[in-house]
Order: C-alpha cells, then sequence, then structure tokens
C-alpha cells in the first residue's frame, strides 16, 4: 500500500509535468506548497485540450516548450504536434517560432466537465512551487574560487549573456539566492569560494515555474546551507498574496516617464511658477508641525556616490525637497532615500527603490523637473549595471562596449566595460573598471585616443580604494627609432635593414673557396646574426658553380635580383635568418584582461630576432604612425621602419 507521502509525490509529477489530476486538495506538504495558474481550454476537432498560453522567449523551440510542461510519450507526441498546428495557424513552419511571439502549447486532452469553469474557456488550477529548489539549483550551479580580476556581473555576464538581457537578470537573481553570504555583490574578494548558476539550468522542465510574472524568483524559504547539510524540509504554506509580497531583490529595471504624459493636479500659474523656481534653486527648508517626522533611512550605498563621480554628475544625497500637491500637503523628497543626479547637459536621473514612489507622485515631481528620468532599481545592484542603467539614459542611441577607429590603415579598438556618445563634447566616452594601477592603460594610447576624440575613463575600484586613474604626459618617439631607408637598390636597403636590428654587415669581403681542384678568390656582403650565423648576400657577382662550390664549405648564399622590391628582399632575407615575424600585428594597450582592453593592429611585418644582444623587434610598414603610437611603439621595445608598397 503507497503512503501518503507517496501518492503525494506521484500527484507532484503529474502536476509539474502538465498531466493534471483532479485531486487538488493537498495545501501544502514536505514537497511543496500551491500557487494559481490560469489555463485555456480549446477546441480541437471536437475535444477541448488543455492549452497554455505562452509568449515565445529567445531560443524557444516547439520540442523544448513541450518537455519543459512535460514530456509527452513517443506514441503521442505526433498527434499532440499536429493538435499544435492546428490551434497555431500562424505558425507556418514548426521550426520557426519567434520571439514575442504568443502560442498555445497543448497539455493534454481531457473529458467535458473535468475541470470547474472549463465550459468557459479558461481554468485556474492550483501549481506547486517545490521546496526543494535550492537542491536542483545547487545541482545547477559549479563551484568557483574568486580569482584576481574577478566582479559577480562579468562572471554572470560569461555564461549568461550582457547586463540588459533576461537570462543575466534571471541568472544573477539564483546567484544571490545561492550566495546569501555576499551581502555587497560589488564586494567579493580573491579566493573566496562562490557558487555559480550554469546556463543548463535554463533547459530543465521547473526553470519557468522559478519566477513569476513580474520575474521575481519564487522559492521556498530554505537556505542553501540547509541543503548542504541535507536538513529535512520544512512545510511551507504560503498564499499567492504572500508569495507575491515577498521582497525580492531586484536588478534595475528603468521606467521612463514622460513630462507631457503626466496628469499631476496643476497649481494656479503664478504660484507654480513661484514654487518651481524654489525647487530648482535650492531645498526648501522643513515646514515645522505639517510632516510626519520619517522613519531613520539607510545609509546610502556607495555605488551612487561612484556612478555621479564616473559620469561627472552631481549627486543630491542629503536634505529635503517640497513638491506643492494641489489639496494634500507637500509631497517630502527625502534625498538620502531618493537620490538625484544633475548632469551637466541639465538632465536629471531620481533613484527610487521599487514601489516607494507611486505614479502619481512621480507625476508631481516630473511636473516640476521637466528633463527628468525615474528609475527605480534595487540599491544592493552591482556598480557596472548601475553604470550600465545610465549610460541607456544619457546616450539615446544605445551604449557599445565595442568601437574601432580606422586611422589610415591603422585600427584602434576599444573594448570598454560601456562607451556612449560623450554628453559633454564631441566624440566618445569609453568606461573601464580596473583593480590596481598596474592595470592602466597607456599614457601615450590615452594621448592618442583623446586626439580622436574617444575619451578613456579608467577607474579603480579596488576593495580599499576607489577613484580616477591619473593620466601622464605623453611621451615623444625615441630618436633613431623610425627609420626609412635608402630604397634606390637593394644593396643600400640591405644595408640599413641590417643596420636596424644592430646586425653587422661587412661589404665586400675576400672569401676563397674550392673549386676544380683549384683556391678560387671572390668578393661578397657578410651579414652577421650573431657568432656562428653568418651567410653570404649576393647581388649577382658569384656566377656559375661558384655558389654550390661556396655553400658546399658550410656558408649559406642569398641571393638577390637587381631589381627586386624591398618587400620581396625582406621574405628572402626572412627564410634564411632566425626569426619570426607576424602579419598586421595586434598590439595590447594594459597589462590586464583582452575583454576590456584597448588594441591597436598595424599593418605590416612584425619581425623579432634573438640574438646575442637580446630579443630584437622591428616593425615594417607603408604608413607613418601618429606620434603618440610611435612612443607606445619605442616603449615596446619596437622599431619602425617604413616601407612603401609601390
Amino acid at each position: 500500500m503507497k503512503s501518503k507521502l507517496d501518492v503525494f509525490a506521484f500527484q507532484l509529477v503529474l502536476i509539474v509535468t502538465g498531466c493534471l489530476i483532479m485531486s487538488m486538495s493537498i495545501y501544502g506538504s514536505a514537497d511543496g506548497a500551491f500557487l494559481q495558474k490560469q489555463f485555456v481550454v480549446c477546441q480541437d476537432q471536437g475535444r477541448d485540450v488543455l492549452c497554455d498560453s505562452y509568449v515565445v522567449k529567445k531560443d524557444d523551440y516547439v520540442t523544448k516548450l513541450f518537455k519543459q510542461r512535460g514530456e509527452i510519450a513517443y506514441r503521442d507526441f505526433p498527434m499532440f504536434l499536429e493538435i499544435f498546428k492546428r490551434l497555431n495557424p500562424s505558425v507556418k513552419n514548426i521550426d520557426l517560432i519567434f520571439p514575442n511571439q504568443r502560442i498555445l502549447v497543448p497539455l493534454r486532452l481531457i473529458a467535458p466537465d473535468t475541470l470547474e469553469g472549463q465550459a468557459t474557456g479558461t481554468v485556474t488550477i492550483p501549481l506547486i512551487t517545490i521546496t526543494n529548489i535550492p537542491r536542483q539549483l545547487q545541482q545547477n550551479s559549479m563551484n568557483y574560487v574568486v580569482q584576481q580580476g574577478d566582479c559577480v556581473s562579468a562572471l554572470i555576464a560569461k555564461k549568461f549573456g550582457r547586463y540588459s538581457t533576461r537570462p543575466y537578470k534571471e541568472a544573477l537573481k539564483i546567484f544571490k539566492y545561492l550566495n546569501p553570504q555576499i551581502k555587497d555583490l560589488n564586494l567579493i574578494h580573491v579566493g573566496q569560494p562562490i557558487n555559480i548558476p550554469v546556463p543548463t539550468v535554463r533547459d530543465e522542465f521547473w526553470y519557468p515555474e522559478l519566477f513569476d510574472e513580474a520575474g521575481e524568483l519564487v522559492v521556498a524559504e530554505e537556505t542553501v546551507d540547509e541543503v548542504r547539510e541535507e536538513k529535512p524540509v520544512e512545510v511551507i504554506e504560503e498564499t499567492v498574496e504572500a508569495a507575491e509580497a515577498a521582497e525580492v531583490v531586484d536588478v534595475p529595471v528603468i521606467e521612463k516617464i514622460p513630462a507631457e504624459t503626466v496628469q499631476a493636479p496643476e497649481p494656479p500659474v503664478e504660484e507654480k511658477i513661484k514654487e518651481e523656481k524654489s525647487v530648482e534653486e535650492k531645498p526648501v527648508e522643513e515646514k515645522p508641525g505639517k510632516l510626519p517626522v520619517p522613519e531613520p533611512l539607510t545609509p546610502l550605498p556607495s555605488i551612487f556616490k561612484k556612478a555621479a563621480a564616473i559620469f561627472g554628475a552631481e549627486l543630491l544625497d542629503t536634505g529635503e525637497y517640497f513638491f506643492p500637491r494641489q489639496g494634500r500637503e507637500d509631497l517630502t523628497l527625502d534625498l538620502a532615500a531618493t537620490p538625484v543626479m544633475e548632469f551637466k547637459s541639465g538632465m536629471r536621473i531620481l533613484f527610487a527603490k521599487k514601489k516607494s514612489l507611486s505614479s502619481v507622485d512621480q507625476g508631481v515631481v516630473v511636473s516640476f523637473w521637466k528633463n527628468l528620468q525615474i528609475v527605480t532599481m534595487s540599491y544592493d545592484a552591482l556598480l557596472r549595471e548601475l553604470l550600465y542603467t545610465i549610460c541607456q539614459l544619457i546616450d539615446k542611441n544605445g551604449c557599445e562596449n565595442n568601437f574601432s577607429i580606422n586611422d589610415w590603415g591603422l585600427t584602434a579598438t576599444i573594448r570598454g566595460e560601456l562607451i556612449y556618445d560623450n554628453i559633454n563634447g564631441p566624440g566618445k566616452v569609453c568606461i573601464f573598471l580596473i583593480d590596481h594601477p598596474g592595470q592602466k592603460m597607456s599614457d601615450d594610447l590615452h594621448h592618442y585616443l583623446s586626439d580622436k576624440q574617444f575619451v578613456v575613463s579608467e577607474w579603480i575600484d579596488g576593495e580599499d580604494f576607489f577613484g580616477p586613474v591619473s593620466v601622464g604626459n605623453a611621451g615623444k618617439p625615441l630618436p633613431g627609432n623610425f627609420i626609412t631607408p635608402d630604397t634606390s637598390h637593394p644593396a643600400a636597403f640591405i644595408k640599413d635593414f641590417a643596420a636596424a636590428f644592430g646586425l653587422r654587415y661587412q661589404e665586400n669581403v675576400e672569401i676563397t673557396f674550392p673549386y676544380a681542384e683549384f683556391q678560387v678568390k671572390a668578393y661578397s656582403n657578410m651579414l652577421s646574426v650573431s657568432p656562428g650565423k653568418e651567410f653570404l648576400v649576393d647581388f649577382g657577382d658569384l656566377q656559375g658553380d661558384a655558389i654550390e662550390s661556396i655553400e658546399a664549405t658550410g656558408f649559406q648564399v642569398l641571393q638577390i635580383s637587381p631589381g627586386q622590391s624591398c618587400q620581396s628582399i625582406v621574405s628572402d632575407l626572412l627564410r634564411v635568418m632566425p626569426a619570426q615575424q607576424s602579419e598586421d600585428p595586434v598590439l595590447w594597450g594594459a597589462d590586464r584582461a583582452r575583454t576590456y582592453n584597448a588594441s591597436i593592429q598595424v599593418p605590416g611585418r612584425l619581425i623579432t630576432i634573438l640574438n646575442d644582444r637580446g630579443k630584437m623587434k622591428l616593425l615594417i610598414t607603408d604608413i607613418t604612425p601618429h606620434d603618440n603610437i610611435l612612443s607606445f611603439l619605442n616603449r615596446a621595445g619596437i622599431r619602425i621602419m617604413k616601407i612603401n608598397n609601390n
């Protein structure tokens, strides 16, 4: 005989997989607590079909949706697929469904009058929020030890995509749940063990039920530590209202309120002008006896001050503003709870906790501050998320994280946290967050990009320090490190080429070699890379079998034609020299991960020779780089030789 727990577990499986049964009288158990969900009853060939009205998300496909709502038996799958086609005539190709498209997913066939309200076409059925979800989440996460340069947002974005995407936001909420010991997501420490959700969690059949319609994580009150210790699951009884009222940390969500759509009560014209002026100039002093004493406020999180400094805005986070309301007491805006950023352009951004400022009160504020954007967000959000939110508001064209500049063949590529239109001048601004001064970008690249109207704004956001990175003076190209060789004839070019590397080149060296049982004397040119690595360069002076006879003695001979191009001569030289080369080399601007870094790509060949003098580098190109680029290359130990390709 099955126990009650066995029966309930069986019911639980049926409910979750979409095979709904009529025994819905259980309100709570060791395995779950009920929530409500509406389903649609559709007619198909005279049969009632229970369906889920669903809005397609990115990366969805029909088979995946069937599996998420219950594994349909193999023999029934073709039947349900045909039902799906008939219920969704707008879907011409079942292999092609689009995000935001609303479809009907058939779950099961039901007899008439099986469910209450079935005849109306809509039924409400209790679903289960599984209280062992923490254990399931734990199984879909990976243990990780924080490394130097790590931050939570980057770790999540690497696996789930950019900050603004839905997978990223959901994964961040799962991360917070899995790591309750992390109180401030902006502060993780090297060597700290954490749990990171993995993308496969999105493929679990129960994943769609993790979040409610508002996008909040719906998980019973069982801690991750309890899961690790394998403690018995506590029975939880929770109503729908209680679940919706549960406070869940939210990531930034932008709410734009156009001033022209606000229906705020209008005071008399003279009074409005006078009051608006007082609001614009400075906060009005508190009116005694009219307003209730405010509750103690939580100290302002540091991310707002950091963001204001980064964007060059003024942060108003102390004092109060009073806004007149017709027929009611003035609206009090406490800046400690709802800080405001003021930008040089005149734009303001007001930050409010979720549901802390009603839409009516928002309308009152907007009626006085015309150039105002209101953002509702969680105050423990990550700094990078706050920066991204602000960036979207100040740059109407959208923020970027990759931007390239083509400068006469040279390509500068910037991969930053955020790249946006400069609100205080022409060009672009790029924000980088780094851990310590050793990760700063080269001063030469700073000045080069600034000359191209691209401002690089680097900020140290470490455990013990926050502040801007100072930029030093621009360097100057080192004398003698930009070489224009003599290309009038091959012999002169090879001489300058050898000098550029600091190699020993001797002209008209007397050589003797055996030929037809005689010792023959001749003259040639010798290039020495290092002791024991010499070869002869012949410009057509050696004739007949002389070259074979010389090479038989152990000397290598490189033959150069009188009309040979300089680039071709370089290729021949590299075939006999112990050298390495890279085409169109890419050079990085800072000693940090390439994800958030700047690079330059120079057309040409970077040649590296290792000899007894060390590693010698020469960049052969057909352009004349900017002085800051020349200085940047020189500081990297690279000399530059310009050769026209014609």
